[in-house]
């Protein structure tokens, strides 16, 4: 499961939806801005993987194909 780091925006908002709609994708959403500032998270929306790696939204786009 990954991690999205949202602050509610509306690409963010924009963002979940497609990928709700797309539905392939198993999800929490952290809205924590203390733990994003700790975990180096500069924009949002952005995506934490698995591994630990930090997708900003573009990387995001590109990775989902949305």
């Amino acid at each position: 499961m990954v991690t999205i780091y949202s602050t509610g925006c509306k690409r963010c908002k924009k963002l979940l939806k497609k990928i709700d709609q797309q539905g392939a994708l198993e999800y929490t959403v952290c809205d924590d801005r203390d733990l994003m500032f700790l975990k180096g998270v500069k924009t949002v929306p952005a995506m934490e993987l698995e591994d630990g790696t930090l997708l900003d939204y573009d990387a995001i786009i590109d990775l989902l194909r949305l």
